[in-house]
C-alpha cells in the first residue's frame, strides 16, 4: 500500500482523505513529464534554449521527490494550510510551464499542453473553490505565454484559451460532483441506518473532536451513556419490528431534549450516548435526569456519565468510565435507583 493511501485511512475529514493520495500522483506525473520531455528536447536540440529548458525540468522533477517524505497527514490537517499548499503547488507548476513554453517558442510549444494536465490534477484532488483558482492561474500562464512567447498567432491563442476554459469548466463541474459524493458518503458512514442518529464511528469522531477542543480551550464536556433495560424481552415478545420502532422512538425522545451543539448516537444494540459540550461535572446529574425523564415513558433504562478531562484523558477513557457507571447501576428502573445514580454522578 502506498504511503499516501496509508495516511488517508482512518482520517475523519473526507476532504483530507481525498487529497492525501494526490502527493504520490503529483510527483509521478511530474517525473513522467520530465522523462517524456527528454526525447523531444534531444530531437530539437538545434532550437534555442534547450539546455535551460532541460535544467528547469530536471530541477522540477527532483524537487518534487522530497514531498513524499513529509508527514502530510499532519501538515495538511488544517484546511487553511492545505489550501495554501496546493495553491502554491499549482502556482509553481503554472509558472514553470509558462517559462518553459515561452523558452520553447510560445503558444505553438507542446509544453502548453501541460496546463491542461495541472487543471485535470486539480479536478481530481482539489475542492471546487480551489479548482476555480487553479483555472485562473493556468489561464494567466497561457496569457503570459501568448504575450511574451514569440510570434503567436491570434487564432491559435484564442483556440488554446477556449479549450482551456472549456476544460476548466468541466473540471469544476467534476470537482463539485466529487465533493458532494464525498460529503454524502461521509454522512452515511457515520449515521445509524435505523434511527438516523450518529453511529459508533460518528460518535467516536465527535468525541475526538471535543477532546481536542477541550485540550485547546480548557472547556470540559460531558457524556451520558444510556442502556435500555429488558430490551431483549421486547424483541422476544413483540418481534424485531417492534424493537426497531422502540429504538427510533427513544432517539426521537432524546433528540427533543438536547441542544443543537449536543450529539446523540447509538453505540450498538440498545445502548446510546449523548455528548454535551461545555458541560462540567456539576451539570452531569441534571443532564442524566433530563435524558432519563425523556426515555422513561417509553422504556426503563440505566444511565452512566463521565466528564472530560476529570474522568479520563481520552475519548475512549471517558466512554469506558461512563459504561462502568451505567453497568454499575444496571437494575430494574425506579425512582430510588435513579436517585442513587444521580447522587453517585454528583460525587464522582
Amino acid at each position: 500500500m502506498r504511503r499516501g493511501e496509508q495516511g488517508a485511512r482512518g482520517i475523519g475529514d473526507p476532504e483530507l482523505r481525498a487529497v492525501l493520495p494526490s502527493l504520490p500522483a503529483g510527483v509521478l506525473s511530474t517525473l513522467l513529464v520530465v522523462v517524456a520531455a527528454v526525447p523531444y528536447l534531444l530531437s530539437t536540440w538545434s532550437e534555442p534554449n534547450r539546455t535551460a529548458i532541460l535544467v528547469l525540468l530536471v530541477v522540477a522533477g527532483f524537487g518534487a521527490i522530497p514531498l513524499l517524505l513529509l508527514p502530510f497527514d499532519r501538515v495538511l490537517a488544517r484546511r487553511g494550510t492545505r489550501n495554501a499548499f496546493f495553491l502554491s503547488w499549482t502556482g509553481a507548476d503554472a509558472a514553470l510551464i509558462a517559462t518553459v513554453a515561452t523558452l520553447d517558442g510560445g503558444i505553438s510549444s507542446p509544453f502548453t499542453v501541460l496546463l491542461f494536465l495541472t487543471q485535470a490534477f486539480s479536478a481530481v484532488f482539489y475542492p471546487p473553490r480551489l479548482v476555480i483558482v487553479a483555472a485562473a492561474m493556468n489561464l494567466t500562464a497561457l496569457g503570459t505565454i501568448a504575450l511574451i512567447g514569440g510570434d503567436n498567432g491570434l487564432t491559435a491563442t484564442l483556440f488554446e484559451a477556449a479549450a482551456l476554459v472549456g476544460t476548466s469548466m468541466l473540471c469544476a463541474w467534476a470537482a463539485i460532483n466529487a465533493a458532494t459524493q464525498r460529503r454524502e458518503l461521509a454522512r452515511i458512514s457515520r449515521t445509524d441506518p435505523l434511527t438516523g442518529c450518529l453511529n459508533r464511528l460518528g460518535l467516536e469522531e465527535r468525541l475526538d473532536e471535543e477532546a481536542a477542543r477541550s485540550d485547546r480551550t480548557g472547556a470540559p464536556f460531558a457524556i451520558v451513556v444510556i442502556d435500555l433495560d429488558d430490551f431483549k424481552r421486547v424483541n422476544d415478545e413483540h418481534g424485531h419490528a417492534a424493537g426497531d420502532e422502540l429504538l427510533c422512538a427513544i432517539v426521537d425522545a432524546m433528540a427533543d431534549v438536547v441542544r443543537g451543539i449536543d450529539a446523540l448516537g447509538r453505540l450498538g444494540g440498545d445502548e446510546f450516548a449523548l455528548i454535551f459540550p461545555d458541560a462540567g461535572r456539576g451539570a452531569l446529574p441534571l443532564l442524566a435526569a433530563r435524558v432519563s425523564r425523556a426515555v422513561a415513558p417509553l422504556s426503563a433504562c440505566s444511565l452512566g456519565g463521565a466528564c472530560y478531562p476529570e474522568h479520563g484523558d481520552s475519548a475512549a477513557g471517558i466512554i469506558a468510565r461512563a459504561d462502568r457507571e451505567m453497568y454499575g447501576h444496571k437494575r430494574p428502573a425506579g425512582s430510588a435507583a435513579e436517585q442513587d445514580l444521580f447522587l453517585s454522578l454528583s460525587d464522582a
